[in-house]
C-alpha cells in the first residue's frame, strides 16, 4: 500500500498531573508532544530517476498551573509554558545525492501575560 499511498509516520501524546496544596489551592502539570513524518516517492523505470520528498513536522509543550482561591473571594491564577518546534523538509529532485542537504528548522519559545480584575459589592 505504501508503493501507491504515502502511509505517515506519527505519535501524539500527553500527560497531565495535579496535586493538591491544600484547601482551595492546587497545582497541575501539563505536558503535550506530537511527530508527524511523511516520505512521497515518485517510481521510475530507472531507480536513478526515482524522485521523493520528505517531511517532519513536531513539537513539545510543557505547562504549570498554580490556583488558589483567596479568602475574600479573590483568585490567583499562574500558568506558564515553554515549548519547542521542530521541522524539517528533504527534497531533492532526484535520488539524494551527496550535494544534497536537508532543510531544518527549529524553534523555541516562551509566552508571558497577566489578567486582573476587581470588583467591590
Amino acid at each position: 500500500m505504501g508503493d501507491f499511498v504515502p502511509i505517515p509516520d506519527y505519535y501524539d501524546a500527553q500527560l497531565k498531573i495535579g496535586h493538591d496544596l491544600g484547601q482551595n489551592e492546587s497545582v497541575e502539570v501539563l505536558a503535550l508532544t506530537s511527530r508527524d513524518a511523511l516520505t512521497r516517492t515518485l517510481k521510475n523505470e530507472d531507480p536513478a530517476q526515482d524522485k521523493s520528498d520528505y517531511t517532519l513536522t513536531s513539537f513539545s509543550r510543557v505547562g504549570l498551573s498554580y490556583k488558589k482561591q483567596l479568602e475574600d473571594g479573590a483568585s490567583v491564577l499562574i500558568a506558564p509554558w515553554v515549548g519547542v518546534d521542530h521541522m524539517q523538509t528533504r527534497s531533492p529532485s532526484v535520488a539524494p545525492r551527496p550535494s544534497s542537504t536537508p532543510r531544518a528548522k527549529c524553534s523555541a519559545f516562551a509566552r508571558a501575560g497577566a489578567a486582573a480584575s476587581a470588583s467591590t459589592w
